[in-house]
């Protein structure tokens, strides 16, 4: 009797282990994040948990409590030895990542709003962070300090993206009620030199000068060369509200309220059935793993086939 218990236990965690979705929260999750070394899966939530995953074993590792409001985001550096979240109670808490260790080397002051976005630029020196109150702070890494804040016509930062440059980051913004735009700025910049109306509810860029993002009315918008002034791509889908976005070199995932994960792989489309809503999405370091954050708590994981 005491041999097939064990057994059973043994089957239940190898299901567990193989049914690829990582549960543990209680409340939805708004954001995860791979380490840049691969070894982590960080997942923010509702219930205010930072959970960090360990993906080789796809076990809980840590749960980290730095917020007293709803976690909304997760964002590591490129070194991966700084990590950042943020939260409803208008703070970004930014952990030391040190192997195993995470260490909360600063809190960044309440900004009196909640703080929905952030965003690293590739050489490191800046943190974004997209606050409530339709600004955007600009932070310096070396101190947390703010060295810069952008104003926007709008009270809901919905996300950030640096465009992947050391020699002149573009900063991107998606921005809610009641501009429904997307802006661009150069560095060293609090005007932003483009902006189009899009009611975008994520972006990323893809490269340097293409800006991927889409929208709740079923849209993906290529923006390539804004500087020429070319007019953006949209590609409407029927009846689909995308909810998150996530690229990876020619790779780009979109989630939908419908749970379902819209995945272009060099133009070729595929839909990879779901259920519940996808509130973010991330690729691992490599692109062969995507982890998905859902309204009911859970983190699922796909694998993606790469042909290279």
């Amino acid at each position: 009797y005491k041999s097939l218990l064990i057994l059973f236990f043994i089957l239940m965690m190898t299901v567990v282990a193989q049914d690829g979705v990582l549960r543990g929260h209680i409340e939805p999750v708004n954001g995860v994040a791979f380490s840049p070394d691969g070894r982590w899966l960080i997942s923010v939530s509702d219930d205010l948990s930072v959970r960090v995953w360990d993906v080789d074993a796809r076990t809980l590792y840590k749960e980290l409590y730095p917020h007293r409001s709803f976690v909304r985001r997760v964002v590591f550096n490129l070194a991966g030895d700084r990590m950042v979240t943020t939260s409803w109670d208008g703070t970004a808490n930014v952990f030391r990542v040190q192997g195993e260790t995470f260490t909360t080397e600063a809190r960044i002051p309440n900004f009196g709003s909640p703080v929905d976005a952030a965003a690293f630029s590739l050489d490191q020196t800046r943190l974004a962070l997209g606050v409530g109150d339709g600004t955007i702070r600009l932070m310096d890494t070396a101190t947390w300090q703010e060295v810069s804040l952008l104003v926007v016509d709008g009270l809901h930062i919905r996300a950030l993206d640096f465009s992947p440059s050391f020699d002149t980051p573009i900063l991107a913004a998606a921005v809610g009620f009641p501009a429904l735009q997307l802006y661009l700025w150069e560095p060293d910049t609090d005007t932003p030199f483009a902006m189009l109306d899009f009611s975008a509810t994520d972006l990323a860029f893809l490269d340097e000068t293409t800006l991927i993002a889409v929208s709740d009315m079923g849209e993906i918008l290529r923006w390539q060369d804004w500087q020429d002034e070319d007019e953006p791509t949209i590609t409407t889908y029927e009846d689909v509200w995308f909810t998150s976005l996530a690229v990876y070199d020619d790779q780009i995932a979109a989630g939908t309220l419908d749970g379902e994960i819209y995945l272009w792989q060099d133009e070729t489309l595929t839909v990879i059935d779901g259920g519940d809503p996808i509130n973010d999405l991330a690729f691992s370091v490599d692109g062969t793993l995507l982890a998905a954050g859902t309204d009911a708590g859970t983190v699922r994981l796909i694998a993606v086939d790469r042909a290279d």
